[in-house]
């Protein structure tokens, strides 16, 4: 029987990617069961780009920034710094170890007018006894600076309109970056009584460590303890020792005081961002070496800003938002920024915080959500459709709920609700999982990097992005250990997608090439459709047609609702010798729901190099209804399976009525995977006891199960 002679019982297309949310039972039609090493046109479900070497780093990466030609110029694709599995952090340009993150498994980095504000990351919490550090293409240090440890010497030789009273004198380093740190401790300032007629002549002017640029001076009104900025007061280098100051009292304005509030150095932090014109800092941890203003020791609660445009400039009293005290593992972990309103994060919970024109300290912190919020590494910000082009108003989020949709509210259900239980079965930690965003190509990449291997789950969302519009597949490397994924623009504006290999290669796709690396490395795609058939009837399906095209060769393979294999191809299949979108084979399998699964992977050694690219439009599956009323079926939940003398030994929720030598079917078990199969001969034991004759118990039993006989 052809298939132009008989309609077919199903006909599957549009596909909308990966479902993995109750059993295949549940599966809607036009999702696909199993969706490996796919991506997606329009409603077409094609094999993804094979890995293809972009740039050989130095030394091996677990962790990988770009950054801009305004930092450092660089050579051509070069632009990176880069971590090694030993916390070394290199800049490539010109293989230069910048420092040692000891214990360090990944680093936060942050580009701002010039410079890398970097800090290091264990884990994605902030790195222990560590600092926030930038880099401006030739100089690698930590943010902010020391201010002095020694005294001005202060005398009074020559005619001057200084008041006559006590006035204490002190100076600030001013480093490149903008940053005025603390002036020498008030309690130990020099001072002077002056005349009234004279100036105030300075010598033994401090100077300070590499990467101060000028002094600045200080001053009191007579009998003041408040210290001024004095007019005039900047000397524009590290080496002068000496000065006057010959000011007015009523000409001493602007207020210096603040100055003792301002951090010399700052902890290592889990995120830095940016918001009007400020660097934001997130997730400090507490160092065991107190730092150099004394009695400052951050709280994870608070989240730090930089004063504006002075980025390394942390003002401990008024810099500081304060979110509610929790569970130390639930502490805020980063930000965001959408229409001009920045959302702190924890775990666990959002708040939102808007500047109001005064310092951050005086910002109003309001609730969002007390159980969603995230982790550094699992957000992006974009601007959506509905956005101008510099503005973001959306962002994807990763939490163990599942991949969110933000936009001042989180979205419910989630985005990943097809695939929910692939998603909460993950056991690698949410602040370990990466997400790079592809906005050119309406595409997330989600890496989740395991102790062996590492896989990305992809995620296409150009028909939109709903959960009943986003598509996803399930992606595993051949030959690859991918342990960073990142966007990344080169000199050129070029951008892309670059996938970090442990092993100090960086790749970016080829959907020219169905290998990762190397022709050794097959990328093995795999499609499987939903259930085709009737709950109410069983069917004798006769039939496949498809539209399949691409290159190489391919097979296929059957099986029922209940996971058992019915068949599979004995031959392997050439695309290129079928029509396009012409394929069709007979079949002969008599149950109540079929599913066809299609692999590249053809049989034999000798098509070791001719795995398929296949590209599947639709699929149609034939058959005529063989009986009307379905058969009576006995069917038993398993509890418990557990070795009885080597044998697999099963128990059910309820009283089987099984008899010894019968023939049971068991299907869904997980762990005990051995005990899954059809026609298998039993020994009962008791009413809700026995073994399968002739098995092995090999592998612990963690769930999951039924036992059926027809």
């Amino acid at each position: 029987m052809t298939p132009a002679a008989n309609p077919p019982i199903g006909q599957l297309t549009n596909f909308k990617g990966w479902w993995d949310r109750g059993s295949i039972i549940d599966c809607p039609s036009d999702y696909l069961a199993t969706c490996k090493n796919c991506t997606f046109n329009n409603k077409d479900v094609g094999i993804r780009g094979g890995l293809t070497s972009a740039y050989t780093l130095n030394n091996n990466c677990v962790a990988f920034f770009a950054y801009s030609t305004s930092v450092a110029t660089a050579a051509a694709g070069k632009n990176i710094l880069y971590m090694d599995g030993s916390g070394n952090l290199y800049n490539e340009n010109t293989n230069t170890l910048l420092h040692t993150f000891t214990g360090a498994t990944d680093f936060v980095a942050l580009e701002l007018f010039g410079r890398v504000y970097i800090s290091a990351k264990v884990n994605g919490l902030a790195l222990p006894s560590e600092f926030i550090y930038y880099w401006d293409g030739s100089n690698f240090r930590k943010i902010a600076g020391a201010g002095p440890s020694s005294n001005i010497t202060l005398a009074q030789v020559n005619p001057g309109i200084v008041n006559a009273g006590v006035h204490y004198v002190a100076v600030s380093f001013q480093y490149a970056t903008g940053y005025l740190s603390p002036p020498y401790a008030f309690s130990s300032l020099s001072s002077i009584n002056s005349t009234g007629s004279n100036d105030i002549e300075l010598s033994t002017i401090p100077t300070g460590p590499a990467g101060v640029v000028a002094r600045v001076l200080l001053m009191t009104v007579a009998g003041g303890t408040q210290l001024f900025f004095v007019p005039g007061g900047t000397i524009n280098d590290n080496t002068t020792t000496t000065a006057t100051i010959n000011v007015y009292d009523t000409s001493l304005l602007q207020d210096a005081s603040y100055l003792y509030n301002i951090v010399t150095e700052f902890p290592s932090v889990s995120h830095i961002g940016f918001y009007n014109g400020r660097a934001i800092f997130v997730g400090p941890v507490n160092n065991s070496v107190p730092l150099a203003v004394g009695t400052f020791d951050p709280s994870p609660f608070q989240v730090f800003t930089s004063d504006v445009d002075i980025f390394d400039s942390i003002n401990i009293i008024n810099n500081i938002i304060n979110t509610p005290k929790d569970n130390y593992l639930n502490s805020p972990n980063s930000s965001l920024v959408i229409n001009g309103v920045m959302y702190i994060l924890k775990p666990y919970g959002t708040f939102s915080t808007q500047d109001n024109g005064s310092v951050p300290n005086t910002w109003n912190l309001l609730p969002v959500d007390s159980s969603l919020g995230g982790y550094d590494s699992g957000i992006s910000v974009f601007s959506s459709g509905l956005s101008g082009s510099d503005i973001f108003n959306i962002s994807v989020i990763l939490h163990p709920r599942g991949i969110l949709l933000f936009n001042g509210a989180y979205s419910d259900p989630p985005l990943s609700y097809s695939i929910e239980d692939f998603w909460t079965s993950q056991q690698v930690p949410l602040n370990q999982i990466k997400i790079a965003h592809d906005p050119i190509n309406k595409a997330f990449y989600i890496l989740i990097v395991g102790a062996v291997t590492s896989n990305i789950v992809y995620a296409d969302y150009s028909d939109g992005l709903t959960p009943n519009t986003i598509k996803f597949s399930f992606w595993e490397f051949s030959g690859s250990t991918v342990v960073d994924v990142v966007e990344y623009s080169d000199q050129a504006g070029n951008y892309q997608i670059l996938f970090v290999d442990s092993t100090a290669a960086l790749y970016n796709l080829n959907i020219t090439h169905n290998y990762d690396k190397s022709t050794g490395n097959p990328i093995l795609q795999s499609i499987q459709s939903s259930l085709v058939g009737s709950d109410e009837a069983i069917s004798c399906f006769n039939g496949i047609k498809s539209d399949i095209r691409g290159s190489g060769y391919f097979v296929f393979s059957l099986s029922d609702q209940y996971g058992n294999v019915l068949g599979s191809s004995s031959n392997n299949f050439n695309i290129g010798n079928f029509p396009p979108g012409d394929f069709y084979t007979g079949i002969n399998q008599t149950t109540e729901k079929i599913s066809i699964t299609f692999s590249n992977q053809p049989v034999g050694s000798q098509f070791a190099l001719n795995y398929g690219q296949l590209t599947i439009t639709k699929i149609d599956i034939y058959g005529i209804g063989r009986y009307k009323v379905r058969p009576a079926k006995k069917t038993f939940i398993i509890v418990s399976i557990v070795s009885s003398g080597g044998l697999v030994e099963i128990q059910t929720e309820s009283a089987h009525g099984f008899s010894t030598n019968q023939y049971i079917n068991v299907y869904g078990v997980t762990g005990t995977v051995e005990a899954n199969g059809n026609n298998q001969q039993i020994t009962v034991i008791d009413s809700t006891h026995f073994t399968i004759n002739g098995s092995t118990f090999t592998h612990t039993f963690t769930g999951g199960g039924i036992v059926y006989q027809w």
